[in-house]
């Protein structure tokens, strides 16, 4: 990917370049003629710098450059994430910047015949420089994440790689040493600034003669064992990737380390021309192209030196603004939350150059921020996959990945087109691993796409009872989306819902939960363009895609086993009607036949139970739907996530006469920051008791007892403590769940 940026900028500096050289020589050789003779050539009065073209090449450049000037608040700010990745505006900023000092310099044509006019010339020809030195110093930096290898990530790829050539050539090969002295595995990083200096001009020299030699190496190699094409074809790219993810780690450091500290430079580069541009422009309408500027030569050494102090400054007092605050959240409160098991970032500190880009660009606002010049996991708990700090990110430090190296997720096997190790079963939404509404919708369209290519190379079905394309288990997003992209794409369907409305989990949420969205394709209904929704919101708007799309589904269905058919291909759902058991009146077995099944329960499965005495009791609840209900009433409350913070601030501001909150641990970490204040707060004013460190013993009539004899009134008991994941519906039907720790996520096909 980083190769093909590169390529593109490549392409977009050589666009640039022919721009200016074509307006160069539509100019009919006015640009070449001898200052002296300027004034007769037929094209003086356009192409000179008050003329027609001349002041429309002025102008563009000017623009140009107020253009780039808008990257700086695109990069900081979070309102403007939704203007495109911030790498395609690096690739804008380096080719208007380019086009822009070439018009300038047609514009000047190719002389300074005015203090402000060199002036002018000088400053831009500093901030293209700067520009260009420091777009080398990011080519420099490897655009890769590794994963969860920290800090060690490109050297544990490149040996992975190394692997890969060892397990076909032989540990003892040649080879294998060439690629490990070629790639300096084993070696350190450098990290000395001042070699890291005088080699930084010829480190792309030095790659390319590593690659050479990778070649010539690989060439001998392949005369003594006689590969054939395939093995030929795995050796070779293991040994490149090697010695480049060797190269890269051995100047990551240092070159990521160099370019933070050049952004400034360029920084200071850029308002100096700025204000050198409004000086020349202001002189040039108040008296013309010929003004000399006056001998005040210190207002102009003012200005030179009040802004870049201007700029350090601000500077400096961002970061400390922002180290402060962060401190303050990390220290006071504990360690730093631990990541969840679920899909979130990872941040690779040997790449990361500190942009702030992931900080603008992250839509839930309190995950990541800046400390000491990087990004840093604030809240990692609180991520539902958007991946918006990733796709923003301009030197790829960032990767989504599940679990960490401590806490599993269980995440089951699928390729990219969401298809399982079970031919013709499908999974999607958050039981893949990956919150957010737009990726199980998204989702949803990538696997039916795939699903209906396939129903087209079907087999006739022999006779017999007509059976659906498709089985769908679960009407949340993601069973919604796929289908109506299952109807959109002329397939038969019956979609089963065990709860009595649509939108899966989001039912289960407290009254006025906010929902974070972002705007995704909802086929057969349109373009849905949302950022966040309150709970209430998204029901209705599920309710208005069921009545304008006739969606038909089967709700109060709970499914117990997926089977494949014997006389045909594809399966038999079986499942029984919500709330009954055998022998209870309208009890049935329900079975349901499909070519195809699409899975899309989520991750919420059924309520995790604390398996103690008491709490099969009608006052024992798992959720809290209507916080009105416990007004008056006592309210014990179980758990230490958001979902537990919240049910218990819920019950406390409907009104309860008291709230107990007990929880296992000492703090409540894995929780929002906002809920901890507010929690903390509540806690002060006596409204919310806290019993850490305690677990519930046992549940009576109108008590909770604690395992350290401790005896709480409760009319109402909330136990927030998480759900089962739906993994043994998965197992049963032959489908691989593998425990992941840390596994970077892979992007299906787009």
């Amino acid at each position: 990917m980083n190769q093909r940026r590169n390529l593109l900028d490549l392409l977009l500096i050589l666009l640039a370049a022919a721009t200016v050289l074509w307006i160069y020589e539509q100019s009919g050789g006015f640009y070449e003629a001898p200052h002296e003779a300027l004034v007769d050539h037929p094209q003086y009065d356009n192409f000179r710098s008050a003329g027609h073209m001349g002041k429309l090449l002025g102008t563009v450049a000017v623009a140009l450059f107020l253009f780039n000037m808008l990257y700086l608040p695109r990069r900081r700010m979070r309102v403007l994430h939704r203007l495109g990745s911030l790498r395609h505006w690096m690739s804008a900023h380096v080719f208007f910047g380019l086009l822009g000092g070439g018009l300038i310099a047609l514009h000047a044509v190719f002389r300074m015949t005015s203090e402000a006019a060199r002036l002018s010339a000088l400053s831009v020809v500093v901030l293209i420089a700067t520009g260009i030195i420091g777009r080398y110093l990011y080519a420099l930096v490897p655009h890769t994440a590794t994963g969860e290898e920290e800090p060690e990530g490109l050297a544990g790829r490149a040996e992975q790689s190394l692997a890969q050539v060892a397990a076909v050539v032989g540990r003892d090969d040649p080879l294998v040493g060439q690629l490990r002295s070629l790639a300096g595995l084993g070696r350190p990083p450098e990290r000395n600034l001042a070699r890291a200096l005088v080699r930084l001009p010829l480190e792309p020299l030095r790659r390319v003669v590593a690659a050479a030699r990778v070649q010539l190496a690989l060439r001998r190699a392949n005369q003594r064992h006689a590969f054939d094409s395939a093995k030929r074809q795995t050796v070779r790219g293991a040994a490149v990737e090697t010695v480049r993810f060797g190269t890269a780690y051995a100047f990551a450091g240092v070159a990521a380390r160099i370019l933070r500290s050049w952004r400034p430079v360029h920084l200071v580069a850029a308002l100096i021309m700025g204000w050198s541009a409004y000086l020349h422009i202001a002189s040039a309408f108040e008296q013309g192209y010929g003004w000399q500027v006056p001998p005040s030569w210190p207002l102009w050494l003012a200005a030179a030196l009040a802004l870049p102090a201007i700029a350090v400054g601000l500077e400096i007092r961002l970061r400390m603004v922002r180290k402060r605050r962060k401190v303050s959240v990390l220290v006071g409160d504990g360690p730093p939350p631990e990541p969840p098991a679920t899909l979130h970032p990872y941040i690779d500190p040997n790449i990361c150059m500190g942009s702030g880009a992931c900080v603008a660009a992250c839509p839930e606002g309190d995950i990541l921020d800046l400390l000491d010049g990087r990004s840093r996991l604030i809240e990692p708990s609180h991520c539902v996959g958007h991946g918006e700090c990733a796709r923003n990110c301009p030197v790829d430090a960032i990767t989504l990945v599940f679990g960490t190296s401590k806490r599993g997720v269980d995440i089951p096997d699928v390729s990219r087109y969401f298809e399982s190790d079970v031919p013709g079963i499908y999974l999607i939404g958050e039981i893949t691993g990956m919150g957010l509404i737009r990726n199980a919708v998204r989702q949803a369209n990538q696997a039916v796409d795939h699903l209906a290519r396939q129903a087209k190379r079907d087999k006739p079905a022999p006779q017999g009872p007509k059976i659906a394309d498709v089985c769908i288990i679960g009407a949340g997003p993601a069973g919604i989306a796929a289908t109506l992209a299952c109807q959109e794409a002329g397939l038969t369907t019956v979609t089963l819902e065990q709860e009595p409305n649509l939108g899966g989990a989001v039912n289960h949420y407290p009254r006025r939960k906010l929902v974070m969205l972002a705007p995704m394709d909802l086929r057969g209904f349109g373009k849905i363009k949302l950022w966040d929704a309150r709970k209430e919101e998204l029901v209705a708007l599920w309710q208005e895609v069921q009545t304008k799309t006739g969606l038909d589904v089967a709700h109060g269905v709970s499914v117990n086993g997926i089977t494949p058919l014997t006389d045909r291909d594809g399966f038999e759902v079986s499942g029984v009607p919500v709330g009954l058991r055998p022998g209870m009146p309208g009890f049935e077995e329900l079975r349901f036949t499909a070519r195809r099944v699409m899975i899309a329960v989520g991750r919420r499965g059924a309520p995790r139970r604390l398996g103690v005495l008491g709490e099969d009791q009608s006052h024992v609840a798992y959720t809290v739907l209507e916080p009105d209900q416990h007004a008056g009433r006592r309210v014990v409350v179980v758990g230490g996530g958001d979902s537990a913070l919240e049910s218990a601030l819920a019950c406390a501001e409907a009104g309860a006469t008291l709230v107990h909150l007990v929880y296992r641990r000492s703090n409540f970490d894995r929780a929002k920051a906002r809920n901890r204040t507010l929690l903390d707060e509540a806690a002060a004013e006596g409204r919310i008791q806290l019993h850490l460190e305690r677990n519930p013993a046992r549940i009576e009539l109108d008590s909770v007892v604690l395992d350290g004899g401790e005896r709480l009134g409760a009319d109402d008991v909330v136990i927030c403590v998480g759900g089962t994941l739906p993994t043994g519906l998965l197992r049963a039907a032959g489908c691989t769940v593998t425990q992941h720790f840390g596994r970077p996520f892979v992007d299906a096909a787009p």
